[in-house]
């Protein structure tokens, strides 16, 4: 199992509270016959402050982009429903891959998958994490259900495809900086959502 990391500490440590969700959809993006489908990611902890009480503090993707540069009302972040690598999306534009650059990864696994023509459900297990090279890290995991379909093909060869993945009771454990000298408890949710015309692939 991978261990993780975010530039999270400073968004906690300020904010202290929990931000808007920030669920803007960007509907079907394609890429090189990809669907790419809007990732929404909020982690919660808690830890002892220095009054020596007990306090919560979480973030979402959001306010992640934000702390980590970028202009968090512009871009969101996008998972490729093929590869499962984390982006981000500017305005319907691929930005940065954040898997390829160790910061965001989502990984699946001990999936069972129960398909009927051309829909499927499938029900397993979750993994997202951040890069362990960097001070502020966490790691969270659970069961995830997902649903994916393909249309017919219509007459110009193209076939809608659609997926979506929940993943409500995720837990874990993280390390931010300025909270907390040990690792501290991390509970979580992730999902994504997106559809988009596709060429089916022989």
């Amino acid at each position: 199992m991978k261990k993780t990391t975010g530039i999270l500490g400073c968004a906690l440590v300020a904010g202290l509270m929990t931000f808007a969700s920030g669920k803007a959809q960007a509907k079907d993006l394609v890429v090189s016959n990809e669907v790419y489908a809007t990732f929404n990611l909020k982690i919660s902890t808690q830890f002892v402050d220095q009054s020596n009480k007990l306090k919560k503090a979480s973030i979402t993707s959001k306010q992640y982009l934000k702390d980590l540069g970028f202009n968090e009302n512009k871009v969101q972040l996008a998972v490729n429903t093929t590869t499962f690598d984390v982006w981000v999306i500017n305005q319907g534009t691929l930005q940065t891959n954040l898997t390829a650059g160790g910061l965001l990864s989502v990984e699946l696994f001990d999936q069972q998958t129960a398909t009927n023509n051309t829909s499927s459900k499938e029900a397993g297990l979750i993994e997202v994490f951040t890069d362990a090279e960097q001070l502020d890290t966490f790691d969270i995991g659970g069961v995830y259900s997902r649903s994916f379909s393909f249309s017919k093909v219509d007459k110009n060869g193209e076939q809608n495809y659609k997926d979506s993945l929940k993943g409500k009771n995720l837990s874990g454990s993280g390390f931010f900086s300025g909270l907390s000298t040990n690792n501290v408890p991390v509970t979580g949710s992730a999902d994504y959502k997106g559809s988009g015309k596709v060429t089916p692939v022989l």
